[in-house]
C-alpha cells in the first residue's frame, strides 16, 4: 500500500462503495477513518476539484462515482466529464460494470469511452460485478418478499461481488499494470441463484419471472470481459452471506 502510504489519493463518490474503500484505505495505512478531509460537491466541477487539489495533490484517484440509475446525460457528466477534469499525473482507478464490456446501450458505450480515457492516461479499469452486503442485496430481498424472479432465461448469467472485496479488488488494482480487469466474487445462471437462494432460506423461489425491460437483461460471463484483477481473490461468497444475512 505503499502507494496510498506515502501520498495521499482521492476517493470520488463516498457512497456505498466508496465509503467502505476509505475505511480500508485508513486502515491500511494506519489512520483514523475520521480524519481523511471531505470535500463535497460535483465532481465534475472544476471548482470543487480545485478546493480539494489546494488540500492535496493525488497520487491516486480512485473513482466510485454512480449515477443512481441516471440518463445517458448524467452518464456523461458523471463520468467523461469527471475524467476530463481530474489532475494531470494522478493515476486513476475507475469503477467500471461487467455489462459495459458486452452491453450494446448508450450507457454501455460512454461507459467504454470513459474506459478509454482511463486507459489513454495509464490508469486501470476494474469491471465490478452487481454489489451487495449489509443491507443491500436486491436478489435476496425479492426473493424473500416473495417477488417474481429475476427476468431472463434460466441460463441467464448473473454475477455478484460483496462490497468488502470489490474495495479490496480497488487497492489491488492500484498497483497493477495499466489494463481493463474483472472484479466478480460470484458468477451464476439464473437458475443455480435461485437454487441457492431456496436451499440458504428455506424459501421456495417464487413460479413466474419479471418481464424483460426495454433494454432487455445484462448477461456477461466475467471471463470474457476483462482478467481478473492480480492478486485478489474474493473473501465473502453469495451462498455463504445468504445464510446468515
Amino acid at each position: 500500500m505503499s502507494f496510498a502510504a506515502d501520498s495521499p489519493c482521492w476517493i470520488l463518490g463516498t457512497g456505498f462503495l466508496g465509503s467502505r474503500l476509505r475505511a480500508c484505505l485508513s486502515h491500511a495505512v494506519g489512520i483514523d477513518s475520521a480524519a481523511p478531509a471531505e470535500v463535497q460537491g460535483d465532481a465534475a466541477d472544476a471548482a470543487v476539484l480545485a478546493r480539494a487539489a489546494a488540500m492535496a495533490q493525488p497520487a491516486a484517484v480512485f473513482c466510485c462515482l454512480s449515477t443512481h440509475g441516471g440518463d445517458a446525460a448524467a452518464y456523461r457528466r458523471t463520468y467523461l466529464d469527471t475524467l476530463r477534469a481530474l489532475p494531470e499525473g494522478a493515476r486513476v482507478i475507475f469503477c467500471s460494470a461487467l455489462s459495459a464490456g458486452q452491453g450494446a446501450s448508450e450507457k454501455a458505450a460512454i461507459l467504454r469511452e470513459a474506459e478509454a480515457q482511463v486507459l489513454a492516461r495509464g490508469g486501470v479499469v476494474v469491471r465490478l460485478a452487481a454489489l451487495y452486503g449489509e443491507g443491500r442485496c436486491e436478489l435476496l430481498r425479492r426473493h424473500r418478499a416473495g417477488e417474481p424472479r429475476l427476468a431472463g432465461a434460466d441460463t441467464r448469467r448473473l454475477n455478484y461481488i460483496h462490497v468488502e472485496d470489490a474495495a479490496a479488488a480497488l487497492l489491488a488494482a492500484a498497483a497493477a499494470p495499466s489494463a481493463v480487469y474483472t472484479a466478480c466474487g460470484d458468477s451464476l445462471t439464473k437458475a443455480e441463484a435461485y437454487a441457492m437462494l431456496e436451499t440458504a432460506t428455506g424459501v421456495p423461489a417464487a413460479a413466474d419471472s419479471a418481464p424483460e425491460g426495454r433494454r432487455g437483461v445484462a448477461d456477461v460471463d466475467p471471463q470474457t470481459v476483462g482478467a481478473p484483477v492480480p492478486h485478489w481473490v474474493p473473501q465473502i461468497h453469495l451462498a455463504d452471506w445468504c445464510r446468515h444475512a
